[in-house]
């Protein structure tokens, strides 16, 4: 399996007092997977398809609102052989 991405941020501060930031982002990865996955039972061999080649476009914020930790928020779709696609907002 391969991975291939890239990822575009553009950090600014909230205020120039506090630690606080926003920062929004977009990604955009590949991923080659040499290796087909599946499982098989007796006789019986079910394989994943569509899973070969995966494209995903990621676009979100990060913000570190609090000392104790930060938000991230995105919204990814991934596209892949056989026509599969997957949206995913977190």
């Amino acid at each position: 399996m391969s991975l291939d991405g890239i990822q575009l941020t553009d950090p600014f501060r909230a205020s120039p007092e506090t630690k606080r930031y926003f920062q929004p982002f977009f990604e955009l990865n590949w991923t080659h997977n040499s290796k087909r996955h599946g499982i098989q039972m007796d006789s019986t061999k079910v394989e994943l398809a569509g899973a070969e080649n995966i494209a995903e476009m990621k676009l979100g914020l990060e913000a570190n609102l609090f000392p104790q930790g930060s938000i991230r928020v995105n919204t990814a779709v991934q596209i892949g052989n056989k026509s599969i696609t997957i949206i995913v907002s977190i």
